[in-house]
């Protein structure tokens, strides 16, 4: 089975993220996703649910952007299941968060929603919106040492 395997142990990385921001030094910010380092950069961790054909699907709420002090030194990082990650600057992002890609939620307000694309021979991810596919944003799959190394410059 390899590092990407979906079909792998999917709990035992579930709180896998929140020890990374940990360990590289931020800290949760209450009722959200959104954690901090002392430095003032933000980074997003939101959950990552299954879709449909192996894809997951990401929510990116409104209520934590409104959250980041500083957008230009924040970045949104996901949790691949189930021992990969992407850490996505918030600058390739932010273009793709308007009117066209915005959904409604009733206990979420407004929200960005996006499917996963994972290429793990390529060893890439791609972001994208459910509401709009050409809206795409790709970065490098990481494994757990990569994503900690990733944060840990960041800091």
């Amino acid at each position: 089975m390899s590092d990407f395997d979906v079909q792998g142990q999917r709990n035992d990385s579930r709180g896998w993220s929140v020890d990374l921001l940990f360990d590289a030094g931020f800290r949760r910010i209450p009722r959200s996703n959104l954690f901090e380092s002392s430095g003032g950069v933000s980074v997003l961790s939101p959950g990552v649910s299954a879709g449909e054909h192996g894809m997951f699907l990401v929510d990116v709420r409104q209520a934590n952007l409104d959250k980041i002090a500083d957008k230009a030194r924040a970045s949104l990082l996901l949790r691949i299941v189930p021992t990969g990650f992407a850490l996505i600057p918030f600058r390739d992002i932010e273009p793709h968060l308007n009117p066209t890609t915005e959904g409604y939620g009733p206990k979420s307000g407004v929200l960005y929603r996006f499917k996963t694309e994972v290429d793990a021979t390529g060893g890439t991810v791609t972001l994208r919106s459910t509401r709009d596919p050409n809206v795409a944003v790709s970065v490098g799959l990481l494994d757990r040492n990569g994503a900690a190394e990733a944060l840990a410059r960041l800091v």
